[in-house]
């Protein structure tokens, strides 16, 4: 249980940190999407990859443990998602 713990610890403290850092790549990156992309197209191919991450949480559970449950997983991919669009300014 304490590994699991100090394990789910450490992805946090990873999530977080990215979430409120950004390196240059990152930014580059975004402001190139985003002069590229409209908003709507932007949106669209988030959710397709929003969908497909949802279709394939076993694959994608197997990578983080093999015990991770799968609400774990879809609430990873959902936060990733929320990031992303975040960033993107949507």
């Amino acid at each position: 249980m304490r590994a699991k713990l100090i394990t789910l610890t450490i992805i946090a403290s990873a999530v977080s940190f990215t979430a409120t850092s950004q390196d240059a790549l990152d930014y580059m990156t975004i402001q190139s999407i985003k002069s590229s992309m409209s908003k709507s197209d932007i949106e669209q191919a988030l959710e397709n990859w929003r969908s497909a991450q949802l279709e394939n949480i076993e694959v994608r559970a197997r990578y983080v443990s093999d015990r991770a449950p799968s609400q774990y997983v879809i609430d990873t991919i959902e936060d990733e998602y929320q990031v992303a669009r975040q960033k993107l300014g949507l």
